[in-house]
């Protein structure tokens, strides 16, 4: 999604017309795009970022992981799943 993005802003920027050579009006569309995948970005940077909200009993205390034996965490995974 990232390398998309990116893509997308680099395209978008490298066929972006002069000001003085286009009308007020045609810049809208171009400018929404800009903005939508600005915000895209800002998105994955935000959920990218590690979190530790939750709580003892959340899937991401990570204390609770390193307390567990990999055949344990195997067991319950596999219960977890229906495998």
């Amino acid at each position: 999604m990232l390398a998309v993005d990116t893509a997308m802003l680099g395209y978008l920027a490298g066929r972006f017309p002069p000001q003085l050579s286009i009308a007020h009006w045609q810049l809208i569309s171009p400018l929404i795009a800009f903005a939508l995948l600005v915000t895209a970005l800002f998105y994955l940077y935000k959920d990218h970022s590690r979190t530790l909200k939750g709580g003892n009993d959340s899937l991401v205390y990570s204390t609770k992981f390193a307390k567990k034996t990999e055949a344990k965490f195997i067991q319950e995974f596999s219960f977890a799943v229906g495998v």
